[in-house]
Parts: structure tokens; sequence; C-alpha cells
């Protein structure tokens, strides 16, 4: 599918956008690196004058008269700064005349490929209950400001225990030692085709907590990272793949990490299923680099 310029100028607003990749990328199409373009612009300027003469003469006096109209052109330069949103568009562009980007859904892509797809994005893993353990701290942060209790109406009980809370600092604690600067991320396609991301936290141009509170649909932009055959799994933290390469008993420890998930997410009140665990192929990894509505 090659984009035209029709379904490549429009309106975008990006939750991921790497600016270090489109960069990469531009340079790599021998494209340099702009930060700012000078604008310029043109005033015209006119003023008119009068004028009158008389010449005395024996007889009487000739005179005239007349009007002069003079234009002055003043130019004015204004430094327009480039940005990230700005050189995407160029990246696009620049693709678009010499390859093609594809919509995986509906055509065969191998590593490397530059590929569009839009599906309903949701949160994977250790992320997902990061996510959920950053809403239960607020929450409490919230009805400790109001000095109110925040009760069940049929128990009497506060909804949100203390061991909740123990939790749910735990987890975040676990999570940024885990999967640190990268957060895995599925998006699920209409035609029923499952794909795969990890985004870069100091990309992301909106907090974390209103980008993936609930699956949302989004429009993924970036290159065919890995291909998962049939049958194969992917694990969507970078540890736990590492950990796949060389221990002998991986699988294993793979499976003891994920129940182990599954049961701290139940004191949470948060269910994660097999697809929150795991990408079972066959399917695909993106490289991301943008991610927008």
């Amino acid at each position: 599918m090659t984009k035209n310029d029709d379904s490549a100028y429009q309106l975008r607003e990006f939750i991921y956008l790497d600016d270090e990749s489109i960069n990469g990328h531009l340079s790599s199409l021998g494209v340099g690196l702009q930060t700012s373009r000078t604008k310029t612009a043109e005033d015209e300027n006119e003023s008119e004058s009068h004028f009158s003469a008389t010449i005395p003469t024996p007889w009487t006096n000739i005179g005239g008269g007349g009007r002069h109209r003079s234009t002055d052109r003043e130019g004015t330069e204004q430094q327009i700064d480039i940005t990230v949103p700005y050189r995407f568009q160029e990246l696009l562009r620049q693709i678009d005349g010499i390859s093609e980007i594809k919509d995986p859904d509906i055509e065969d892509v191998e590593r490397g490929d530059v590929i569009e797809i839009s599906g309903t994005v949701k949160p994977m893993s250790l992320f997902r209950l990061e996510l959920a353990a950053g809403a239960i701290n607020t929450l409490t942060e919230e009805s400790k400001k109001a000095g109110e209790v925040i009760t069940d109406d049929n128990s009497g009980e506060e909804n949100v225990s203390e061991e909740e809370i123990d939790a749910s600092e735990a987890f975040i604690e676990m999570s940024e030692n885990v999967i640190g600067n990268r957060v895995p991320v599925r998006l699920d396609t209409d035609r029923g085709h499952s794909y795969a991301t990890v985004l870069k936290r100091n990309y992301l141009r909106v907090p974390t907590k209103h980008a993936f509170a609930q699956a949302r649909e989004y429009t993924l932009f970036g290159r065919v990272e890995e291909k998962i055959e049939r049958g194969k799994k992917w694990h969507p933290v970078d540890m736990m793949r590492l950990t796949g390469e060389f221990a002998h008993d991986a699988e294993e420890g793979i499976d003891d990490f994920n129940k182990g998930l599954q049961e701290a997410a139940k004191g949470m009140d948060v269910i994660l299923q097999e697809e929150d665990l795991t990408l079972m192929g066959p399917a695909n990894v993106i490289y991301p680099i943008g991610l927008f509505w």
C-alpha cells in the first residue's frame, strides 16, 4: 500500500513519537537534519506626492502639476522551528518517493518493511499492572486530599485496603526495575490479527495513564522487527525473552513468572488473561516510530 498525498497529509494526535528514530531514518535516506527554516515575507508601502509649478511669461503664467507615486518593498524573515511531527511528515514523504508503506493485515511483510496498522491497543504484562497500581495510588491520594474515606456501601469497609496500597506500590517499583524504560503494548485488528510493540517511556507525548487506561484504537507506524511463527510465543518483558535465549528451563521459568503475575493481579482486583502475558504466533513485533489517532 503506497501512501499518496491525500492520505499522508492528515490530522494526527501523537501518543508516541520516536525523535531519534525519525532523525536516523531521514539521515539514512540522505535528508539532512533540519531544525528550523526561514519564511520570508515582503511588504509593499506605496507613497504619493503632489507637485505643481508656475512659469511666468509676458502674456500669462503657465502652470502645471501632477502626482508622483513610489513603492518601497520591505522584506522580513521569520525563523520557524521544525518540530518532530513535521519531520515525521517529511519521513512519510521521503518513503513514499522510494518505497511503499504496507498494511500487514492484508499484505505479506518481512523484517524491515515499513508498516502502518490500526487497531485496539492495550498494555501487556507488568505494564498493565503498573497502570492499575498507579490508579489505586491516585485514588487513595485524592481521597486523602479531600479528607474523605471511600467506603463500600454494602460492607462499610474501605474499598482500598492497606494491603492493596502496599501491593500497588510494590508493583510500581517492580515494574520500574524489570521493564524500565520500555513498556509493552499489543494491537489487535478487526481482521483478528495481533501485533506487539515496545514503547520507550521518554518518547511518550502523553501520560501513560491517559493513553492506556482503557483499550483504545490507535494507528501504529513503524517497521517489522520480528516475525513470530505459528505456535511460537513472544514474551513482552525484555528480561524474560533474554532468559529464554540462555536458560535451559526458560519456558518453565517464564510460565512461573506469568502465574505469579496473575496471582498478584488478583490481589489488586485486576484480571490478566493469557493474551495480556504473551503474543502467540503467527504475529509480528513492530519497532515503533509513531503511535497516533
